[in-house]
């Protein structure tokens, strides 16, 4: 029986002149864009998670929803040939700051893109399709 693995995800977000703005971060390995994520961690709530992945990853801090947006599903690089499939569950992180300096700042690039060219910039097309959700229910 495959165990399907689980992680916990913050959609980083700002509003300017009514249009939101989406954070993406690059994974350490393969530079694609993603959203912050990470594992569960013992006795944290899943949003708390989310919340404090999209510190370490992006240097962003806010407002973390409890509720979760949606999830999506990707395949995990466990090494070499190895494969797993990957839940990702995603809570929306309303940021109202942005360090200079933050743990990985010099293993990531960040970007801050519109909707449309966010979802374009990711690889997980069901992370794409919870990014342009997102964002027609935000505007």
């Amino acid at each position: 029986m495959k165990t399907e693995l689980v992680q916990y995800g913050a959609l980083p977000y700002v509003v300017v002149d009514n249009e939101p703005l989406i954070c993406l971060v690059t994974t350490r390995e393969t530079k694609r864009w993603i959203i912050p994520k990470g594992w569960s961690k013992v006795g944290m709530p899943d949003s708390t998670v989310a919340s404090r992945e999209a510190f370490e990853e992006a240097g962003v801090s806010g407002t973390i929803s409890e509720k979760v947006l949606g999830s999506y599903e990707y395949r995990k690089k466990l090494h070499a040939f190895a494969y797993a499939k990957c839940r990702v569950s995603v809570f929306a992180l309303h940021v109202d700051r942005q360090l200079l300096d933050w743990p990985e700042r010099r293993q990531r690039q960040i970007a801050w893109l519109v909707p449309h060219d966010a979802a374009n910039r990711v690889s997980e097309r069901g992370l794409a399709n919870l990014i342009a959700a997102f964002a027609y229910e935000e505007v």
